[in-house]
């Protein structure tokens, strides 16, 4: 919904036309099959992941995945990136340990998962001191 109503927020300005899925990484062998899905893309998700499970996801992504991935994410760590003055961003990304103080480098997660880096861009957040990365790759 985001996408086909406020694209032109962010680069590359995509609009979606698509059927979505909304399910548990760990019901999705049971929903879809591998390589039954020309493009898989996340959005603002794998950022909020630990590095080991966010490494999973790409893992489970590769399998469903025909030809194509996308991750539009952030690419720096939580604490990094708080809005000032947000007192419920500052609290919901200083939470808890922090785990996710490893940027995950998708380039080197999917050229050994089998792929070709087609984009990678690094883009300024236009509202947090933030930046995010757009990584579009091909399976080989």
């Amino acid at each position: 919904e985001n996408f086909g109503e406020k694209s032109h927020l962010l680069a590359p300005n995509i609009k979606v036309n698509a059927n979505t899925f909304n399910h548990s990484i760990h019901d999705l062998k049971e929903i879809i099959e591998d390589n039954s899905q020309e493009l898989v893309y996340t959005c603002t998700v794998m950022m909020h992941l630990p590095y080991m499970v966010a490494c999973a996801v790409a893992c489970e992504i590769d399998r469903i995945s025909s030809k194509y991935v996308l991750h539009i994410e952030n690419k720096n760590d939580k604490i990094n990136c708080v809005v000032p003055g947000d007192t419920n961003t500052l609290g919901a990304y200083n939470s808890g340990p922090n785990i996710n103080n490893f940027a995950i480098d998708y380039k080197s997660i999917y050229d050994k998962l089998g792929y070709e880096c087609l984009v990678y861009e690094e883009v300024p957040d236009p509202y947090a001191p933030c930046e995010y990365v757009y990584f579009l790759a091909r399976k080989k």
